[in-house]
C-alpha cells in the first residue's frame, strides 16, 4: 500500500509536521537533561472514525521511547503523562501555530486518510482507528534533526 497516492500524500503532510516540530523544539534542546547517545522525539497521531462518521484524533509525544505528552485535538487539551512531558507541553502548548497545525492535520488529513485507506478495508458502520507515526531523531550535540 505504500505506493498508493493517499499514503504518499499523508507522508508529505506528516513530513511538514515533522519540520515544524523540529523548528518549535530547537529552543528546548539545551534544557533536556543529557542522555547517553542520541536523543529522539517520537510522535504519533491516532485517528478514529466513529460509527456516525465523525473523526476524532489525538497526538502523543515522547522522548527516547517514553510517551510523555498527549494532545486531544478536539478540545485542544494537553495531558502530561510523564515528567519530560512538562517541558514539551510548555513549549508546544504555548505555540498557537503548532497547536493549530496539529488540529488542522488531524481534522483534515485524518478524515481523508481514514476514508481513502482504512475505511475501504472495513465496514463503514463500525468504528475504525488508525495510527500515523513519526520520529525525529537527534545526534547528541545537534538540534532535533532528522
Amino acid at each position: 500500500m505504500n505506493a498508493t497516492q493517499p499514503w504518499s500524500e499523508q507522508r508529505d503532510a506528516l513530513q511538514y509536521v515533522v519540520e515544524e516540530l523540529k523548528k518549535t523544539l530547537l529552543d528546548i534542546r539545551a534544557e533536556i537533561p543529557a542522555t547517553s547517545g542520541a536523543l529522539s522525539l517520537q510522535g504519533s497521531m491516532m485517528c478514529e472514525q466513529e460509527s456516525k462518521g465523525l473523526t476524532a484524533a489525538s497526538c502523543e509525544f515522547g522522548l527516547d521511547g517514553q510517551i510523555s505528552l498527549r494532545f486531544d485535538t478536539k478540545n485542544r487539551h494537553w495531558t502530561v503523562l510523564h515528567g519530560e512531558g512538562i517541558l514539551l507541553k510548555q513549549t508546544l502548548a504555548s505555540d498557537r501555530a503548532m497547536s493549530d497545525l496539529l488540529v488542522r492535520t488531524s481534522a483534515g488529513d485524518c478524515r481523508k486518510w481514514l476514508q481513502q485507506v482504512l475505511c475501504p478495508l472495513s465496514t463503514q458502520d463500525s468504528p475504525v482507528a488508525g495510527s500515523l507515526c513519526l520520529m525525529i531523531a537527534s545526534k547528541e550535540g545537534s538540534p532535533l534533526g532528522v
